[in-house]
């Protein structure tokens, strides 16, 4: 008889449940964000700051290079935070490349670290620049340990700015384009 009953609320347990009252939590898409997407630092070291944005907890993966170090917290929660990056002074003439990666829920971005030597070295974070037919201008940026040149053969771009001792902003002047896409080559020279 108690076995009947045993079967019965068994049975009544599993015909209860049907798929139509389970709840799925669908979480959003991940999001990150993270400006500059490349740390540069002078010969001399010293310190930068980096702002990542997103939806999801965080961390920050570093590559081989003791000369550089994370200051502070390398994980944390979804929101925007700052990030304090510290390099030693490099004593050699060649500059210094390493990698972080920020992981954020599925999305993950890979950034290059660079600290410059003491020749004349530059980095240049846009290898591409897209820009609509009637852009107007728009800043180009270049960070060097002296002075840049930066020129354009296309008649289309016209460059402006000057150096900086951390960075060179040059501003490009592009006139509307009425036709097809266009191509231009900026050369940019250090030293």
């Amino acid at each position: 008889m108690i076995a009947k009953y045993v079967f019965l609320a068994l049975a009544s347990l599993l015909l209860g449940c049907d798929d139509s009252d389970s709840v799925e939590t669908v979480l959003p898409e991940s999001e990150l964000s993270v400006n500059p997407e490349e740390i540069v630092f002078q010969k001399e070291g010293g310190e930068t700051a980096m702002t990542i944005s997103t939806n999801r907890g965080w961390c920050i993966g570093k590559d081989e290079g003791v000369w550089f170090k994370v200051d502070g917290e390398s994980t944390g929660v979804g929101g925007e935070h700052s990030v304090n990056f510290s390099a030693t002074e490099n004593f050699g003439t060649e500059k210094r490349v390493s990698k972080i990666t920020i992981q954020a829920g599925t999305k993950s971005q890979e950034l290059n670290v660079t600290q410059f030597g003491s020749e004349p070295d530059m980095v240049i974070p846009e290898k591409e620049i897209r820009v609509d037919y009637n852009i107007g201008e728009r800043a180009v940026v270049i960070h060097s340990n002296a002075e840049v040149k930066l020129t354009s053969a296309a008649e289309w771009i016209t460059l402006s700015g000057g150096y900086t001792l951390n960075s060179t902003q040059f501003m490009m002047s592009i006139k509307d384009n009425p036709g097809e896409e266009r191509r231009g080559i900026l050369t940019a020279k250090v030293g």
